[in-house]
């Protein structure tokens, strides 16, 4: 009989942040800063040993390598066309990286050269993961369409395949991650398109199909041996503190697809999608909304520790962050009091008028700005000195000639400067018929 877990997908409140990209952004707009990447190409795939040294894979054979936390990022062969959908890394010397037409490559040398292990079957890998310099696994689908695990265990020199089904039905495997060389979990989707999550306590052997959701499943990982989480389509965030045995589903406030999750160290943790969504929670239960300055795919996030981590996508996306991806306050006097309080707005959604209450402790020069879905300019609600106490600004859905603008969702930014402070803050209105 199959185990069922139905997803979950709230709507956002009207104070949390949406990614959108900006005209001028700020250090105080967003605690995710774009890197240069140097390639258009779709980055599927990032990881990192430590807070400089990582690696970041993409569509054909793209691989890039950074020493510096990725202030400066080099391409490096990877001898094959083939798209790379993940890479691995098991220390500062050892390394996969797997994607299209079971396409393997692997690094003796922190990512510098990259050596082809296979390629050109009629097969696919979409997830890698390393349990120490020897010991890896990869995940994806054989050419008849069953679920495909690979196991190495002298650093990805050799490889051995072993196919299941999930519950008798076919399917593709999007991720894997092991807690030891024994116990194992992938995630994925069966033929049918329903998301499915199999564990195996004999290192990759027999996998037993544990539990099925109604959206795919496209992204996992273990903060530890107990607490992991499990991220797909529909917006979908399964987590477990038990180690895998049982699942949870919990409210992302999405619906976008997700598509990867890092879990520095517990409760911590933040997931990536479509949109360019970014969500994180620090205790382990509710997830907000960051922004990233991009609406594009997100795909892979990889954190090192509950601050620093990295963010690849589309268009060669590279986001980094220093602070967990919260949005900094710039202050240049030590003694300055942040000068913005925001409080909840409301009705979101809205037909008439959208109302956005804010505090200043002290008097401030603030600007409002309504920006579309897409990062353009519409409206400037407010740019001047306001003195300290409780203000609100409403926008009644029209641009600044009046004109009213189409259902959708919008996006204001306000930003207060006081006492050698700043601090800026968005968030996100639906406006409908």
């Amino acid at each position: 009989m199959r185990t069922w877990i139905a997803t979950l997908a709230l709507p956002l409140a009207s104070s949390v942040v949406l990614a959108v990209s900006f005209p001028t952004p700020t250090a105080a707009q967003s605690g995710w800063t774009p890197q240069t990447s140097g390639t258009t190409e779709e980055l599927r795939g990032v990881d990192f040993t430590d807070a400089n040294h990582g690696v970041a894979v993409g569509d054909a054979g793209t691989i890039l390598h950074s020493s510096d936390g990725g202030s400066a990022w080099t391409s490096r062969s990877s001898n094959t066309t083939y798209n790379l959908n993940a890479v691995a890394l098991g220390g500062p010397s050892a390394g996969i990286a797997v994607g299209d037409g079971l396409t393997i490559v692997r690094t003796t040398d922190g990512g510098l050269s990259w050596t082809v292990v296979m390629t050109d079957f009629f097969a696919s890998l979409h997830g890698a993961f390393m349990l120490d310099a020897q010991l890896g696994f990869a995940a994806g689908v054989n050419s008849i369409f069953e679920p495909l695990v690979g196991r190495t265990t002298n650093g990805g020199a050799d490889w051995t395949f072993q196919n299941f089904r999930f519950d008798g039905s076919e399917g593709t495997l999007r991720d894997v991650h092991f807690l030891s060389n024994q116990v194992g979990y992938v995630v994925g989707n069966v033929f049918t398109g329903e998301g499915a999550i199999a564990r195996t306590t004999d290192g990759g052997t027999v996998w037993q199909t544990i539990l099925y959701t109604n959206e795919p499943l496209l992204g996992l990982d273990f903060a530890d041996a107990n607490v992991g989480v499990a991220v797909g389509a529909g917006g979908a965030i399964l987590r477990t503190t038990n180690g895998g045995t049982s699942w949870t589903p919990q409210a992302s406030g999405t619906g976008a697809i997700l598509e990867g999750a890092s879990l520095p160290e517990p409760p911590i943790g933040t997931v990536v999608g479509d949109g360019g969504t970014i969500l994180r929670t620090t205790n382990g239960s509710q997830w907000g909304s960051q922004q990233g300055g991009t609406l594009g795919r997100l795909n892979e996030v990889v954190f090192v520790n509950a601050n620093t981590g990295w963010v690849v996508g589309a268009n060669g996306t590279i986001l980094h962050t220093t602070t967990g991806g919260e949005p900094p306050t710039a202050v240049t006097d030590p003694g300055a009091v942040a000068p913005l309080v925001l409080l909840p707005g409301s009705p979101n959604p809205f037909r008439l008028m959208h109302r956005v209450p804010y505090e200043l402790p002290a008097a401030a020069a603030v600007r409002v700005e309504i920006y579309d879905s897409a990062g353009r300019f519409v409206r400037r609600l407010a740019d001047g000195a306001q003195v300290a106490g409780r203000h609100e600004f409403a926008w009644d859905g029209t641009d600044a000639r009046g004109s009213s603008l189409p259902t959708g969702v919008y996006v204001y930014r306000i930003e207060a400067v006081a006492g050698g402070a700043t601090a800026s803050r968005t968030g996100k209105m639906v406006l409908i018929d």
